[in-house]
């Protein structure tokens, strides 16, 4: 679990943000803010306002809330990567390159399919293949630390 997922129960979408997860972080927080401000208005007018705005927006919010949770156990739920398999296999693609040989490719990609959370791994694919995606999918892997 990273440093601020316990914000994620408080307001769904924060810890996210604060992790570098940008994307899943505004489509939770957006909505979960603008659901807080929905039931705070109600809350403020009180009476039947406030009954209604708490029985529709409170389960949204809990849902925005378990999102958020889902969304945690799938970023920690991936496979965790096998270091000595990612090194074999770092070795030989970069082997396969100064070789110049035809399957250099195939093992880059190989590489990236082991191992896609390193930004090495990336950074060879592109390297070997002329990638452009593969080269910003390494930068954004390294901007998120």
């Amino acid at each position: 679990m990273r440093r601020f997922a316990p914000l994620d129960l408080g307001l769904p979408g924060a810890g996210l943000l604060l992790d570098g997860r940008l994307a899943w972080a505004l489509a939770l927080l957006i909505p979960a803010i603008l659901i807080l401000a929905a039931l705070a208005g109600g809350l403020l007018l009180g009476g039947f306002a406030a009954e209604w705005v708490l029985t529709r927006l409170l389960p949204a919010y809990l849902l925005c809330a378990a999102l958020a949770a889902l969304v945690r156990l799938r970023l920690a739920g991936r496979e965790a990567i096998d270091p000595e398999a990612a090194k074999r296999l770092a070795r030989d693609a970069a082997q396969a390159w100064l070789r110049d040989a035809p399957d250099t490719a195939g093992k880059a990609i190989a590489l990236t399919d082991a191992a896609p959370e390193l930004a090495q791994a990336w950074r060879l694919r592109a390297l070997v293949s002329g990638d452009a995606r593969a080269a910003r999918r390494a930068e954004a892997i390294e901007r998120r630390g």
